[in-house]
């Protein structure tokens, strides 16, 4: 896949993970992340780090494999 048919999925992304924040704002004590962290994630080329077969994944909020048969244990997501 191309970097930029990839970038829909990516603001997609960065959509959920605000509205994560919002809603767990009691929990974490402010309205949103750090603008900075919001940044960064939204620069960081994650389908550079997945197999090519779960690039379409790279940007969802779900554990993918990371190898030896092995699975992440928290959502790739998570800063």
């Amino acid at each position: 896949m191309r970097a930029e048919d990839l970038e829909p999925l990516r603001k997609h992304m960065l959509a959920v993970i605000a509205a994560s924040a919002f809603e767990l704002r009691s929990a974490i004590g402010k309205d949103a992340l750090d603008e900075r962290v919001m940044t960064a994630m939204g620069k960081v080329p994650r389908h550079d780090f997945v197999p090519i077969e779960l690039q379409p994944y790279a940007y969802a909020n779900i554990p993918l494999p990371i190898g030896f048969e092995k699975q992440s244990r928290s959502h790739l997501s998570s800063p």
